[in-house]
């Protein structure tokens, strides 16, 4: 929460981000990590671009897997996307990569959501 209150304070142009590398669907982030270390003295710097390049990272993954495998749309989940800001700068770019995204509105995204899951598969199993 830290980091990405330096993030949005950093208020970078969502452009702006460190270089890595794909090597299909694997992320490098060995290049993001030097380039961070060369940043240190800067944390909202740092903050914002790791930000950006995370959300980067994402839509190229994302936008990778959709076109080898003919999808159009994606859904995110997990506790990284309660992160507000990483949320807002991945769906923009899956957006104007053309997918269709997909995000939790009742169900909290991280082990609140799991437990809810575990709970209905303990109910079934219950019931039947």
């Amino acid at each position: 929460m830290e980091i990405e209150a330096l993030a949005v304070r950093a208020a970078l142009d969502p452009g702006d981000i460190y270089p890595f590398d794909t090597i299909d669907i694997e992320l490098d982030l060995r290049e993001t990590i030097r380039a961070i270390a060369r940043d240190r003295n800067s944390p909202e710097l740092v903050a914002g671009r790791f930000h950006n390049t995370l959300a980067h990272a994402i839509a190229k993954v994302c936008s990778s897997i959709a076109a080898s495998e003919g999808l159009h749309r994606v859904c995110l989940s997990g506790g990284t996307f309660q992160n507000f800001h990483l949320l807002g700068l991945a769906v923009g770019l899956l957006r104007k990569a053309g997918l269709e995204v997909y995000l939790h509105s009742r169900v909290p995204p991280n082990d609140g959501g799991l437990s809810l899951g575990q709970a209905v598969v303990a109910n079934r199993r219950l019931m039947s």
